[in-house]
């Protein structure tokens, strides 16, 4: 099996507006290459999915944006890119809080400890025509930090959880390593692996739950993803798929 290191190359940085725009500006100059991290000890311009901003305490969280150049995926199946991600932040966290309640993958790039948001991921694409060109893929991950002062709903950090305080440099290493893990399976096509481990790990799965799609609430049960990244809910005795901006969860 081919493999491929991911991490063998950290850039740091004291305080930036974004990893994932540091990162960006990086590569076009030439100066970092694919499986690069790029890491910030305070991060005052976060982004977030859907222009959110991500509230990070300086030095307690890991900020980061890892470098990939997956010109073996079809630009169609770049949600491929945070199925792999979120398998590798599943896998993290559970190293360090096991047997503590399950870490599962709130779609479309959430991760969470049981109803409480630990972790999120950007991935930022750049698509040249029908090919990859690259992906600066970032990441936030609640480590140390136990007093969130943003309005954002349910956060929580490793150390709330486990009372532990943690080195977050170990953590990165640690979370390189898995990703390392899953994006080599990805680059060697092992799709129904992915795939499987992705949805036994859905927040939700199977489970009746309230969402909202416009200005229409109904119920329904995540049944999966399709292999767009399209959330599939079965509703009113019908399966329908809902892409990342048509749909939200209603606490």
């Amino acid at each position: 099996m081919q493999t491929f290191p991911v991490g063998s190359q950290i850039i740091e940085y004291h305080s930036i507006n974004s990893t994932n725009t540091k990162a960006r500006e990086l590569l076009r100059k030439g100066e970092i290459f694919e499986g690069a991290i790029v890491v910030a000890y305070e991060q005052y311009a976060g982004k977030g999915y859907a222009q959110n901003l991500w509230e990070s305490s300086p030095g307690k969280n890991l900020t980061v944006s890892f470098v990939l150049q997956p010109a073996f995926l079809s630009p169609q199946y770049q949600f491929w890119l945070t199925r792999v991600l979120s398998l590798a932040l599943r896998d993290t966290i559970n190293f360090y809080l096991n047997p503590l309640p399950p870490v599962t993958i709130k779609w479309p790039n959430d991760i969470y400890v049981a109803n409480k948001k630990i972790a999120g991921i950007l991935v930022e694409n750049s698509i040249l025509g029908d090919k990859f060109k690259d992906s600066i893929c970032g990441i936030g991950l609640n480590v140390n930090q136990t007093v969130f002062l943003s309005d954002a709903p349910n956060p929580v950090s490793l150390k709330q959880l486990s009372g532990v305080e943690y080195d977050t440099k170990e953590i990165l290493s640690r979370m390189a390593g898995f990703i390392t893990h899953w994006y080599t399976l990805l680059r060697n096509e092992q799709w129904s692996m992915i795939e499987r481990e992705y949805l036994q790990s859905l927040y939700l799965l199977h489970t009746e739950a309230a969402f909202r799609t416009g200005d229409k609430l109904f119920k329904g049960s995540i049944q999966g993803t399709d292999q767009y990244g399209r959330l599939q809910i079965r509703t009113a005795g019908s399966l329908k798929l809902f892409d990342f901006k048509e749909i939200s969860f209603v606490p």
